[in-house]
């Protein structure tokens, strides 16, 4: 129902209706109480606590009238019940409202015929090569790698890579400067192998709460006086 373009108007009426069902059932339950009461006391029992707030009541009730659609207010019964009832957790009112960055994946054949896409994927692919993370030079058959690590008692390790596309500043129109195409190689670390074509298995290395404990006390160490810290990256990482 949500993709209906009637959508804000339906879920209006369908608010609307359920608050007024929400009252008429309140109100029945009340009457029925008070025939229970009525039935089994008697209406001599009838005290002067209960006349003054009826009368109250009454001052401050409306007078029947035609419904209209603008006679209620989204406020008036959006949110009353505690089925519904809806907590807010970031309010726009903030004077810091959160500001996110984000990177949307792009499929291969969104990005192979755009002349912007292509020049970053061949960027990635250039700088590898110039970095020397690969020599064509030694490129050979797995085979004849994998029986000479089980001649030699050597342990060696075999692993695939992939690229993926992103456009950082997506929500820039085309051409904004800040609108831009990144692709990167990485390796697939869940599909690692030995010379026996076995799963390798890697020392964890994993954040834990003690590194995370380590870390916020550099950091605060860092913040003290005569003090400072440093951080580092792997480039292309």
């Amino acid at each position: 129902m949500q993709e209906s373009e009637g959508w804000n108007d339906l879920y209006n009426v369908i608010e609307r209706e359920r608050s007024q069902l929400e009252e008429i059932a309140a109100f029945e339950n009340q009457v029925s109480r008070r025939v229970a009461y009525v039935r089994k006391n008697g209406r001599q029992t009838f005290d002067l606590s209960e006349a003054a707030d009826l009368e109250g009541l009454g001052a401050h009730t409306s007078e029947p009238r035609i419904l209209a659609p603008d006679s209620f207010d989204q406020t008036d019964f959006v949110g009353r019940s505690k089925q519904y009832k809806h907590r807010e957790k970031n309010k726009s009112s903030h004077s810091l409202p959160l500001h996110l960055a984000s990177a949307r994946p792009v499929t291969r054949s969104e990005f192979l015929g755009d002349p912007l896409a292509m020049e970053a994927y061949w960027k990635e692919w250039s700088s590898l090569e110039e970095k020397k993370v690969w020599r064509w030079e030694t490129l050979c058959e797995w085979d004849d790698v994998s029986a000479t690590a089980r001649a030699n008692e050597e342990e060696i390790h075999f692993g695939y890579l992939f690229g993926f596309m992103v456009i950082k500043g997506d929500e820039f129109p085309i051409g904004d400067p800040r609108r831009r195409w990144k692709y990167r190689i990485v390796s697939q670390g869940n599909e690692v192998k030995d010379q026996d074509w076995q799963v390798a298995l890697f020392q964890a290395m994993a954040t834990s709460p003690a590194t995370l404990e380590a870390s916020r006390i550099t950091e605060a160490y860092s913040c003290l006086p005569g003090h400072t810290i440093q951080g580092r990256d792997v480039e292309q990482a």
